[in-house]
């Protein structure tokens, strides 16, 4: 199957650093760092996803700095077209930072996160946890250079029916490299299950982060589908505005 990914971002945040990293910015790879203290952050996204069936995909998002550890996130997923047509989904959890990566020791987070289906499709709520890990390895964990990071997410289905998973995992792992002031390039392994038995996604992904100045940021990422039951290739194209 191909798939081809447009993303079309708007948001407000505080982090102005193209080594801060969010899914789908500019690619499924997160870091473990949350924004900014009284700091928040709004994005919008547009997907296309090319297929069997073609599908769009938006995706509001937001999030608020609690504290300098404690982050606020919620993010609403709506499918038009396709196999999920008018379904979706809304996240609504927590990012708690442990500790701050010193001497290759890495950054920990940990985000619950309890996630209510919209529209048709799954009729029962889903809990979910997400751990992320970031190590710097250049740079320090105010202003890095060079980042490893590893994000698993399990997620559990108290209501999946026989063609459906009870559990499943997600798992990104890469890297994060600033190769200018304002420019990053990120690489990722993304395996993710899907909520059907037997279908999963594949995908090694390349993308840049570019800051384009006045805390605007465009990010674009393409990938490709290794042995995937789901996705062939993946395009990516991300628009951010943050605010203090």
């Amino acid at each position: 199957m191909l798939r081809y990914l447009i993303l079309i971002f708007f948001s407000f945040p505080a982090l102005s650093d193209v080594m801060n990293l969010n899914n789908d910015m500019p690619t499924h790879l997160e870091d473990a760092t949350p924004i900014d203290e009284h700091t928040f952050d709004l994005q919008y996204s547009l997907a296309l996803e090319k297929g069997d069936q073609d599908e769009l995909r938006h995706r509001p998002n937001f999030r608020y700095g609690i504290s300098k550890d404690l982050q606020f996130e919620t993010e609403a997923t709506i499918f038009s077209g396709g196999k999920e047509d008018y379904s979706g989904q809304t996240d609504m959890g927590l990012l708690y930072r442990l500790n701050h990566s010193k001497n290759l020791i890495p950054e920990l987070s940990i985000s619950p996160v309890a996630i209510f289906p919209t529209g048709k499709g799954m009729d029962s709520m889903l809990y979910s946890v997400r751990i992320n890990l970031t190590t710097t390895l250049i740079g320090t964990s105010e202003k890095p250079d060079f980042q490893i990071h590893f994000n698993y997410q399990f997620e559990h289905n108290d209501s999946a029916d026989a063609m459906e998973r009870t559990d499943r995992n997600i798992y990104t792992f890469g890297m994060s490299q600033r190769i200018l002031e304002g420019t990053a390039l990120v690489v990722d392994a993304f395996l993710e299950e899907q909520h059907e038995k037997g279908e999963n996604v594949y995908l090694i992904e390349a993308g840049l982060h570019h800051n384009l100045g006045n805390n605007y940021f465009i990010g674009v990422s393409f990938g490709t589908g290794l042995g995937s039951s789901v996705a062939d290739s993946q395009g990516l194209l991300a628009f951010e505005k943050q605010f203090d």
